[in-house]
């Protein structure tokens, strides 16, 4: 079976959550300032990228493909939803 090429989606679905995990990294350890704003625009690139990523895997032939980006999906907003009310009580 030939290996398909990744659609422009699916490249940009990787790039925003390697962005987003590396902002979340820089803000937590290396800036150790936990900037809100910076906190924002990494919680902002996390749900964008998860979305991006099930919307990507709905157009997947694999059924766990479709199950796993679904639970990545609620997960992702799970936690976004979690740091989001942890900003806004600061």
């Amino acid at each position: 079976m030939a290996r398909q090429p990744k659609s422009n989606l699916r490249r940009l679905s990787n790039v925003l959550n390697t962005v987003g995990f590396g902002i979340e990294i820089y803000n937590t350890y290396i800036a150790r300032s936990k900037s809100r704003k910076l906190s924002q625009v990494g919680l902002a690139i996390n749900v964008v990228g998860g979305i991006l990523d099930f919307y990507t895997a709905l157009k997947s032939g694999r059924f766990l493909t479709k199950v796993f980006s679904f639970s990545n999906l609620i997960a992702v907003f799970a936690t976004s939803y979690n740091r989001f009310k942890e900003l806004r009580s600061k």
